[in-house]
């Protein structure tokens, strides 16, 4: 099997057979094998790099040099996830839509945002949209955005209800813009982006009636003790940038 077939099912293990259809043809341009096939794949439950899954299935057809998955829908435990994949020469594209929980997933992303997720824990499964391109399958390679909206989310050892931003990544860092989060004492508004590889966050245009010593640690928890003397009857209202 080709090499670029054989890549996106390194580290799967199927519980159950898996069925496959595939229609197409082959033939020769000079000494060069050109391949055009379609087909429908179709798993039962299995493991993808210790990860376990319920089902998975999609539609795809390859070229030898593109391939493109399209309604790819794989269902897990905490929800599922759609997405559309084109993987060719120089040009990488993916639309996702997830509501999977990330630490599900954890180990299929990159350690640096392993780490991240790391210090996520969630009630419900996020929901997640985001639009993907790069040059090929490596992350680093990456530039997107989207939208994330969340339920009761904590992040750092502090809470928050809910909340909402688009996002955008590039060059290793995610920027979330236009961000709302609401606390029982109140709300907050503006951006952050998250440095993945200095492990940074910087914010702007940041506005929030909440306890400074209880979201100190969303932006920064080294500053907490700078933050933690100050003892307020009900939240200020804050305006930072930073």
């Amino acid at each position: 099997m080709s090499s670029d077939l054989r890549g996106p099912l390194a580290g799967a293990e199927f519980h159950s057979p898996p069925l496959l259809e595939i229609a197409g043809s082959l033939r020769f341009e000079g000494q060069e094998l050109r391949p055009d096939i379609i087909g429908r794949a179709a798993f039962g439950q299995f493991t993808y790099k210790n990860v376990r899954f319920s089902d998975l299935t999609a539609d795809f057809s390859w070229d030898g040099q593109r391939t493109f998955i399209r309604d790819l829908r794989v269902r897990h435990q905490t929800d599922q996830l759609r997405a559309d994949v084109l993987d060719g020469p120089n040009d990488f594209r993916l639309n996702l839509e997830s509501t999977i929980s990330p630490d599900a997933i954890r180990p299929l992303v990159p350690v640096e945002t392993n780490e991240f997720l790391r210090e996520w824990q969630w009630q419900r499964s996020p929901a997640i949209r985001m639009t993907i391109r790069g040059t090929d399958r490596n992350p680093a390679s990456w530039k997107g955005d989207g939208t994330v909206t969340l339920g009761r989310t904590r992040f750092r050892g502090t809470w928050m209800n809910d909340a909402s931003a688009r996002i955008r990544f590039a060059d290793g860092a995610i920027a979330c813009e236009d961000l709302h989060v609401t606390r029982d004492e109140g709300t907050g508004s503006g951006s952050f982006t998250y440095d993945f590889k200095k492990h940074e966050v910087k914010i702007s245009n940041i506005r929030s009636s909440m306890y400074p010593a209880e979201v100190i640690f969303w932006i920064d928890p080294k500053t907490w003790k700078t933050v933690a003397p100050y003892k307020f009857r009900r939240p200020p209202n804050i305006i930072a940038n930073g």
